[in-house]
């Protein structure tokens, strides 16, 4: 039985929100060097946008970049945003978005990572020494 192929880049990004051009260029080019079909792009990028989005918000005076790791083992494309000295805050967790609410009305955050919730496969969050680890993952099949 023949092993899956599995293929990893990794790049840190400074903590700013000026990284999002960077991170979706990073992407984009896992995407072209591995032939993957265009039509993950979307939800991987707006993952790896909402989850970089919040680690920059909500630990502003952090000064450690942001690791994203793009991986792809058999079927699945898996991303994996790490970050150092932080806090617990368990991404999985979040509440789903109230149905039937006109826009105008809703207040509070949370809404990003519902969307993401339900435009991935999975999504896992482990945290261990003050290093936040955040993975979604993708069925290519």
């Amino acid at each position: 039985m023949p092993v899956p192929r599995q293929l990893t880049m990794q790049k840190t990004f400074k903590r700013e929100i000026t990284s999002l051009e960077g991170i979706f260029a990073f992407i984009q080019d896992f995407f072209d060097r591995e032939r993957i079909d265009s039509r993950h792009l979307y939800s991987m990028s707006l993952a790896a946008e909402e989850l970089f989005t919040n680690m920059v918000k909500y630990n502003p005076g952090n000064a450690n970049d942001i690791l994203i790791d793009v991986s792809t083992a058999g079927d699945q494309l898996r991303l994996t945003l790490t970050d150092l000295d932080v806090d617990s805050f368990d991404v999985t967790q979040a509440r789903p978005a109230p149905r039937g609410v006109p826009l105008q009305d809703l207040r509070g955050g949370g809404f990003g990572l519902c969307l993401v919730q339900q435009m991935v496969d999975g999504m896992a969050y482990d945290y261990e020494g003050r290093r936040s680890m955040v993975t979604v993952t993708k069925k290519l099949r």
